[in-house]
C-alpha cells in the first residue's frame, strides 16, 4: 500500500488540487460536499471502466470510476454493483458524487470532527482530505493517529495557502503510514 500512495501523491490528481499557479486559493468548503472540480480529476485519476471488473482478492465487482455500489436517481438507495451492469462517464460521476456526498459515506467521520472542532477548511483541501482518506481506509478513524489528524486540522484551519496544505496533508499521511 506505501509505494501506491507514496505515486498517488505525486500523481496529476494530486498536483491538480495544489500545484497550482495561484498558490492562494481563499474558496472555503462551506456545505461538507467535494466539488464539482475533485469529481472531474478523480474521474482522470481512476480512470473510467463502462463494465464491471472484480479486483483481485475481492468478491464483489466495481464499475465506472470506482464505485462499488449504484445509486437511484435520487440518491435515497443504492445497491451493489451487478456483473450485468453498464455505465457511460456521465453515469459514472453521478454515482461517484452519490457515494461521496452521501450522509452515510466514509467522509462522514471527517464531516464529524470539522463540525466538532468548527475548522474552516480550504475546498480543495478538503476535497483531497476526502480522497486520501477513502483511499487509506479513512485514517481519521484510527484511534492512535486522531490527535495526529486533528492537529494537521488544526494547522490546515483557515489557511489559503494550497502548496502549504498540498504539503501539510501529504506529510501527515506519510507519517500515519510509517507509524
Amino acid at each position: 500500500m506505501f509505494p501506491l500512495f507514496l505515486g498517488f501523491f505525486g500523481s496529476s490528481f494530486f498536483e491538480n488540487l495544489f500545484n497550482s499557479a495561484n498558490t492562494k486559493d481563499s474558496n472555503f468548503m462551506t456545505d461538507f460536499k467535494m466539488s464539482d472540480e475533485a469529481f472531474k480529476m478523480l474521474a482522470e485519476y481512476e480512470g473510467f471502466r463502462s463494465k464491471p471488473y472484480m479486483l483481485k482478492g475481492e468478491n464483489f465487482y466495481t464499475i465506472g470510476i470506482g464505485s462499488t455500489r449504484l445509486f437511484s436517481s435520487d440518491g435515497s438507495s443504492s445497491r451493489p454493483v451487478k456483473s450485468t451492469d453498464v455505465l457511460t462517464k456521465d453515469q459514472a460521476i453521478f454515482h461517484c458524487k452519490m457515494y461521496y456526498n452521501n450522509p452515510a459515506s466514509p467522509k462522514k467521520n471527517i464531516d464529524d470532527i470539522i463540525k466538532k472542532y468548527g475548522f474552516k477548511l480550504n475546498q480543495r483541501f478538503y476535497d483531497m482530505l476526502c480522497q486520501v482518506s477513502y483511499a487509506s481506509n479513512s485514517f481519521s478513524r484510527n484511534k492512535s493517529f486522531y490527535s495526529q489528524f486533528i492537529g494537521m486540522l488544526q494547522k490546515a484551519n483557515g489557511s489559503t495557502d494550497v502548496i502549504f496544505l498540498g504539503e501539510l496533508l501529504k506529510n501527515t499521511w506519510l507519517s500515519y503510514v510509517k507509524n
